[in-house]
């Protein structure tokens, strides 16, 4: 399987920055020629390495499993707290207002 690249060329700041252009898979010298136009004096590529995670083991699936219902769990706590609060401030609002909304 090919590499992929991330591709850079130089920012505005002549050669002290960086700007991404791509992400491209290939061979490097392919990858620069398809990328020439866009460069401001020449092309740099950078090797990255991804991580499958279609394919997940047992292991991880049970930790992700895991961490997913702890979040569902916390964001309902949050979503209670938000609601009693937000409940609290109409509440004040009517009793300044007389009731009357």
């Amino acid at each position: 399987m090919k590499s992929i690249y991330q591709v850079m060329t130089e920012g505005d700041e002549e050669g002290r920055s960086f700007r991404t252009i791509g992400y491209a898979r290939g061979e490097p010298n392919v990858i620069e020629a398809y990328f020439d136009n866009e460069k401001m004096y020449r092309i740099y590529t950078s090797e990255i390495h991804v991580t499958d995670l279609s394919v997940v083991g047992p292991d991880i699936r049970e930790k992700l499993v895991s961490t997913r219902s702890k979040l569902e769990k916390r964001l309902e706590e949050l979503q209670t707290r938000q609601h009693k609060e937000l409940q609290t401030g109409i509440s004040a609002i009517d009793a300044i207002l007389g009731g009357t909304s």
